[in-house]
């Protein structure tokens, strides 16, 4: 959803779109602490009915350093302006985007960045890409390798990848005399720009459906809504000319009909620099625009550029930021002091019947947003926001479709990602479309590994040390997790409503900070208490069943999904009911029949409710600090439930068991409060000067060491945090 910016400034806005997976049967036991979903909320439009048939799509402008420039971003604090603080916030981004995206596109992605980290990075989590630098202009002094461009990554477990085309705009289409008359006005204004795109085409393993998908970021200026418009234009027809190679059709009529009475999946991204008034929104919703009514298109462009009507051959989009789905309103992507707008966006095609929007991720806050005057932040490390939608292929009846040509085997000339055989291409006309070849494909041996057996000797070295920092520690999870909160509120610590509320606490806790999550549970508990008459029992079954959805969503509010929890906590205590005598079962296997409740949540409820320890309770928190210890190797997207398998294996020895208890409180509270997502605080942690930890921050902990040498008496200054850090200086003095 980008568009003009102001002032003839430089790009001010960077906004990013991703699409949702969640859908309503899905489990919800997510990362509390995503950089990407975090403070914001998801939109749902539609109900999955196929999971294995969605897929999602991120677009995210990175904002290189090379745009950051001070006398722009004036207002903000220097270490918003930092790159090395920037792209510590831009690595959590990265990664937490690889955990929910199956398509991510970039904007602004420096190529020696991608070319030295992000590509191997991304790959070792099976994501192949593509990127396509820009020019470097005639200013230009650095390495050329340090200019930006745009970037798509596919995940290769969802999507084969059929073609990728770099497209330079002004060498490759505007500098071209057969297709563009060569007028002074198309050579002042249109061949000298360094904008560019790539376009991909796809194949979904499961349903064989073909996805033409393009990420582009076009030229900035807020005086040049012309060229912005025909950077458009010539992307549709690069679109249209990958589609027309793919299918062998030959006539733009042939074209039209087929657009027409076939359901292509056409997907347009990036950052488009253009407001929802802007020639360009104008053209990809209706579909054309009249140039005769448009002051701002008032150049020659000779020929080959209609003066009145110019069409757009893909047909009418739609994106689910801004139009078509006014009720959830989409008010901006970019927030600088000067300009909140919409300019990013994830367009699909309207023609295509069979394409379903789940949900997409919805703005940040009100509340929050009201205490900056723009990003970046110390959150946000670039001044847009990132975008993220999920579409699902619905089930279509090929019998019924017009004949379509075969399509034509890749030309050699376009370097292939993947060896393309003749039988693994879509053809309309062929029955075999139907096959399932998602088995062959699905077998993955990366996750078919050996379960580590042994503990790894630094496990050893480093856990004493991180239980001895949890001792002087009092985190969030010590007083408001959902093994205390309960007993907090209600004085309970056994019994039926004890073990419901337990539950209820877990299931709220997804995506919910631990004091958000505790002041719900309370705000519930005297809800049933003063409103429903449930005098004495306060939040139980009975309670859950009575309340109305409404009433029970404006309750809850404050945790993350809460219209989707909503659902799930009534389901819940509608089954328990029916099925389990209004009482929580005992074995992980009926405990994970309730909706919404996945292994973390199942683990840990019947620890905390019923003292049965059958399984380790792994969140973000100590999934992210084993694998930085590299205490569990392996996938990297096997995510907390490998994790937990990898440490049930190690910690199988009766002598250790007593860690399957342990080891959740002690690495949350750690992972809360010293050892963060964001900006860790090693210069508290007593393995930071061990040589042990792979993730130290050296030079906080090089400094803290100098401050202290001199005498500083602040040296130490715990900040903000979560919890209670001071019982750890004395620990750190000690060192001394």
């Amino acid at each position: 959803m980008l568009t003009i910016l102001r002032n003839s400034r430089p790009r001010l806005s960077r906004v990013s779109f991703v699409v949702s997976r969640f859908n309503s049967t899905e489990q919800i036991d997510d990362d509390n602490e995503n950089s990407i979903t975090n403070r914001r909320e998801w939109l749902c439009f539609n109900k999955p009915t196929d999971e294995s048939r969605s897929f999602t799509i991120s677009s995210y402008n990175l904002l290189s350093r090379h745009y950051m420039w001070s006398q722009v971003y004036d207002y903000l604090p220097a270490k918003s302006i930092d790159w090395d603080n920037r792209f510590e916030l831009i690595n959590k981004n990265m990664k937490d985007l690889a955990e929910i995206s199956d398509i991510m596109c970039f904007q602004e992605m420096e190529y020696k960045v991608y070319n030295d980290y992000w590509k191997d990075y991304l790959l070792e989590r099976n994501f192949t890409s593509q990127i396509k630098m820009k020019r470097s202009p005639n200013y230009w002094t650095k390495n050329p390798t340090m200019m930006d461009g745009v970037s798509i990554f596919v995940n290769q477990d969802k999507f084969k990848v059929i073609n990728y085309e770099k497209i330079d705009y002004a060498d490759n289409i505007f500098n071209n005399p057969m297709l563009f008359e060569q007028t002074e006005d198309l050579k002042n204004r249109l061949c000298n720009r360094n904008t560019v795109a790539v376009v991909v085409t796809l194949q979904h393993l499961i349903t064989k459906e073909l996805i033409f998908l393009s990420n582009t970021h076009l030229y900035w200026s807020p005086k040049h809504p012309d060229v912005k418009l025909l950077q458009t234009y010539a992307l549709t027809k690069a679109i249209k000319n990958s589609i027309q190679r793919y299918y062998k059709i030959d006539s733009d009529l042939e074209m039209n009909e087929f657009l027409i009475k076939n359901n292509v999946n056409i997907f347009m991204v990036g950052d488009f620099n253009s407001v929802p008034d802007s020639l360009v929104y104008k053209f990809l919703t209706k579909g054309e625009i009249d140039l005769s009514n448009e002051p701002e298109f008032n150049q020659d462009y000779g020929k080959t550029i209609p003066k009145t009507i110019l069409k757009n051959d893909l047909g009418e989009f739609n994106s689910p930021y801004r139009s078509p789905f006014e009720s959830h309103l989409f008010d901006k992507t970019t927030y600088t002091r000067n300009f909140k707008q919409i300019i990013d966006y994830i367009w699909f095609n309207k023609s295509n019947k069979n394409l379903k929007l789940i949900s997409a991720l919805g703005d940040l806050d009100k509340s929050y947003l009201d205490r900056y005057l723009g990003f970046p932040n110390e959150e946000f490390p670039k001044n847009e926001l990132a975008g993220f939608i999920k579409h699902e292929e619905q089930e279509y009846d090929f019998t019924t479709q017009t004949q379509t040509p075969s399509p034509s085997p890749p030309r050699k000339k376009v370097k292939m990602e993947v060896k393309i055989e003749e039988s693994d291409l879509l053809n309309d006309s062929n029955v075999k479309i139907k096959r399932k070849v998602k088995q062959k494909q699905k077998q993955k041996p990366k996750q078919q590994v050996n379960l580590p057996t042994t503990v790894p000797d630094t496990f050893w070295k480093v856990y004493p040390l991180i239980k001895k920092m949890r001792s002087n520690i009092i985190s969030p999870v010590d007083t408001m997790g959902c093994a205390t909160s309960t007993t907090q509120i209600t004085g309970l610590t056994k019994g039926v409503n004890y073990r419901f509320q337990t539950l209820i606490s877990l299931m709220m806790s997804s995506q919910t900070k631990d004091e958000v999550n505790h002041a719900t549970l309370l705000k519930l508990h005297e809800f049933c208490q003063n409103e429903l008459g449930f005098t004495n029992d306060g939040l139980c079954i009975d309670a859950i069943l009575k309340i109305n959805d409404l009433d029970l969503d404006n309750v809850i509010k404050s945790v993350g999904f809460h219209n989707r929890k909503t659902q799930y906590i009534k389901k819940a205590a509608i089954m328990l009911k029916e099925k389990f005598n209004s009482d929580i079962p005992k074995d992980i296997n009926s405990i994970m029949e309730l909706p919404g409740v996945g292994p973390k949540m199942g683990y840990l409820l019947l620890q905390i409710a019923w003292g049965i320890t059958t399984g380790i309770g792994v969140d973000v928190h100590v999934d992210r600090i084993c694998r930085m210890f590299k205490w569990v190797r392996g996938p990297g997207g096997g995510g907390p439930e490998y994790t937990r398998k990898c440490l049930e294996s190690m910690f199988s020895k009766p002598e250790d068991k007593y860690l399957w208890n342990e080891l959740n409180p002690v690495l949350v509270g750690f992972g809360q409060v010293v050892c963060t997502p964001v900006r860790p605080r090693c210069d508290l942690c007593l393995v930071s000067r061990t040589g042990l930890c792979p993730g130290v921050d050296k030079p906080l902990v090089r400094k803290s060491d100098s401050d202290r040498l001199k005498g500083v008496s602040d040296w130490w200054c715990i900040g903000k945090s979560r919890g209670d850090l001071n019982l750890l200086v004395k620990d750190i003095e000690d060192l001394y």
